[in-house]
C-alpha cells in the first residue's frame, strides 16, 4: 500500500508567515528598546567615570576644575591639551600616545579618543561625544586680540593680554549637586566631531532677537529642547536655519540625556526638566572681560529671566 505524503496547503503556509510577521512586529521594537537601554546605561557609566576622574584631578590640583582646552607648544595648534587628556590618567581609559598631534611630529603626546570619550549613541565614525561646562572648565578663546594661540599653532601666551583663562574652583559653585559639568553634545558633521565645551549662552537666541532666529528654535532657559539633530554646520547662522550650535546638549535617550554634575555624580534627566538657569549657569562669563562679552549676571537679579526659578 502506497504511503500518502502530507504537505502544507497554501492557506496554512500563509497563516504561519502571518504569525511570524506579527511576532516580529511585536518583538523588534522590544529588542530596539533593550538595545537603547543598554546604550543609555553605558553612557551613564562613561559620565560617572568623567565625574570620578574630575574629582580625582581636582584633589591633586588645588580643587580647580581642569581647563576645557589649553594651548600647549608641544602640540599642533589644532590639537589642544583638553579636559580629556587632563583627567584621562585617573581612569586610564582611551588615552593614546601619538606623534601626529605633536608640534615636532616625532615626540609622542597624549591623545584621548574612543572608549569613555565617545557616547554610545553618537553618529558612527565621529569623535568626542561629550563636552564640559565652559563656565567651569574655561576654554581657550580664539579672539585674535587676546587669544592664547591660534589654529595655525602661533603661541601668544607670552604677550601681555594673552594669558590663559583660569578655570574655576569647586568652592565657587554654590550648588555643586545641581550644576552640570559634562554631557552629550551635538556632532558637527563637517568635521565629524563635537566641540570640547558646552556654550554658556546655548539658549540665548530667542524670539525677537537681532540675529533673526524664529521663536521655535529655543525655549528660553529651558535648554533648547527642540533640537536633537547632528548637522553639518550646526551653528548660529540665521541664514541657514540649520539649528542650534553643536556646543549644546543633545537628548539621545528617549527625549532625555545623562549628565555629570559638579560633585561627581551622574544621572538621567528629561529634556524639559533640564534648566539652563539651575543646571548650567554659574554666575559668571566663560570669557575674560577684554573679550567684550557683556555680563550675564543680570539673569539672577530682580526681574531677570532666571529669578522665576528661585535663587541660584
Amino acid at each position: 500500500m502506497k504511503q500518502r505524503r502530507h504537505a502544507f496547503t497554501l492557506i496554512e503556509l500563509l497563516v504561519v508567515i502571518a504569525i511570524i510577521a506579527i511576532l516580529a512586529a511585536i518583538l523588534f521594537p522590544v529588542f530596539a528598546q533593550a538595545k537603547m537601554a543598554a546604550k543609555k546605561t553605558a553612557d551613564l557609566s562613561n559620565l560617572k567615570q568623567h565625574g570620578t576622574s574630575t574629582m580625582m584631578y581636582m584633589a591633586d590640583n588645588d580643587d580647580m576644575y581642569p581647563r576645557g582646552d589649553l594651548c600647549d607648544q608641544s602640540r599642533q595648534g589644532w590639537a589642544h591639551f583638553t579636559w580629556r587628556e587632563a583627567t584621562g590618567p585617573y581612569v586610564k581609559n582611551g588615552i593614546q600616545m601619538v606623534t601626529w598631534a605633536s608640534a615636532s611630529g616625532t615626540v609622542a603626546v597624549p591623545w584621548a579618543q574612543g572608549q569613555i570619550w565617545e557616547s554610545p549613541t553618537q553618529p558612527p565614525d565621529t569623535r568626542f561625544g561629550y563636552g564640559v561646562n565652559a563656565l567651569l572648565f574655561s576654554p581657550t578663546d580664539w579672539d585674535p586680540a587676546f587669544a592664547e594661540c591660534d589654529y595655525n599653532g602661533v603661541f601668544n601666551n607670552g604677550k601681555p593680554g594673552h594669558e590663559p583663562i583660569p578655570s574655576r574652583s569647586s568652592t565657587q559653585v554654590d550648588k555643586p549637586s545641581q550644576k552640570m559639568i559634562v554631557t552629550t553634545l551635538g556632532i558637527n558633521a563637517s568635521w565629524a566631531a563635537a566641540a570640547s565645551k558646552l556654550e554658556s549662552d546655548w539658549w540665548w537666541h530667542v524670539a525677537g532677537s537681532s540675529d533673526g532666529w524664529p521663536n521655535l528654535h529655543f525655549t528660553g532657559p529651558l535648554s533648547g529642547a527642540k533640537w536633537d539633530s547632528d548637522l553639518a554646520g550646526c551653528d548660529w547662522d540665521p541664514g541657514s536655519k540649520l539649528g542650534p550650535h553643536c556646543a549644546m546638549p543633545r537628548y539621545r535617550y528617549t527625549e532625555g540625556l545623562n549628565a555629570t554634575y559638579a560633585d561627581g555624580h551622574a544621572k538621567y534627566k528629561k529634556k524639559y526638566a533640564l534648566n539652563w538657569c539651575k543646571d548650567f549657569y554659574t554666575g559668571w562669563n566663560e570669557r575674560p572681560p577684554q573679550s567684550g562679552d557683556t555680563s550675564e549676571t543680570w539673569v539672577w537679579q530682580p526681574g531677570g529671566i532666571c529669578t522665576q526659578f528661585g535663587s541660584e
